[in-house]
C-alpha cells in the first residue's frame, strides 16, 4: 500500500511537472511573448541608432546561457539599463519599462554639459554638469565658450562620479 502511494505521488509529481516545464518553456518561446519593438525616449547628445544596436545586441544574448534574452517576461531590464549605462557615459540614468503590446521602453536622461574639467597632470579633458560629475571625454579647445577648470590635485578620474564637490561648484558657478 505505501509503495503504491509513493509511486503514485512519484507519477503526480512528475505530470505536474512535466505540465510546469512545458508552460515554462511555451511562454519563453511564444512570440507573444517576444520583444518586437525597442523605443529609446530622451536622447539629446546620443545616435539613436547606436544605442539601439546596443539594445539589440544585449537582448540577442541568452539567459542563463539557454533562454533567450529577447523574452518579455524574463528579460533583465536592470542589466539591460547597465548594457547602455556602461556603453554611453552621458546616460545618467535609464528607466525600463514594458508593455503588453512587445514593447520595451527606455527612458535615458544624459548628463547636461555646463563645463569642462582638465586635470593638471593629465592632458585629457571632461565635460562636467553642474554637479561637478564629470561624464564625457571633451575636445580641446581654447577660448570662453564654456567654463574650463583646471585641477591640480592627482586622482584617477573615471567617468559618472563627482570630483567637484557642491560647495566648489558653487563657487566656480559665482563666476
Amino acid at each position: 500500500v505505501k509503495r503504491r502511494r509513493y509511486i503514485r505521488f512519484l507519477v503526480s509529481l512528475g505530470v505536474v511537472g512535466g505540465v510546469f516545464g512545458g508552460g515554462l518553456m511555451y511562454v519563453w518561446r511564444a512570440e507573444y511573448f517576444q520583444i518586437r519593438t525597442v523605443v529609446i525616449t530622451g536622447l539629446e547628445r546620443t545616435s539613436e541608432r547606436d544605442a539601439l544596436t546596443t539594445i539589440e545586441q544585449f537582448l540577442t544574448g541568452k539567459r542563463f546561457y539557454l533562454f533567450p534574452q529577447r523574452n518579455m517576461v524574463f528579460v533583465d531590464a536592470g542589466h539591460a539599463a547597465l548594457a547602455l549605462t556602461e556603453s554611453f557615459s552621458v546616460f545618467k540614468e535609464v528607466e525600463v519599462s514594458r508593455t503588453l503590446r512587445g514593447e520595451i521602453i527606455f527612458s535615458v536622461t544624459e548628463y547636461d554639459p555646463w563645463g569642462v574639467l582638465c586635470p593638471a597632470t593629465k592632458n585629457d579633458c571632461y565635460w562636467i554638469d553642474r554637479n561637478g560629475v564629470a561624464f564625457e571625454p571633451a575636445p580641446e579647445y581654447s577660448g570662453l565658450v564654456v567654463a574650463k577648470i583646471v585641477d591640480y590635485r592627482s586622482y584617477d578620474l573615471e567617468l559618472g562620479k563627482q570630483y567637484l564637490t557642491e560647495q566648489i561648484m558653487n563657487i566656480v558657478t559665482f563666476f
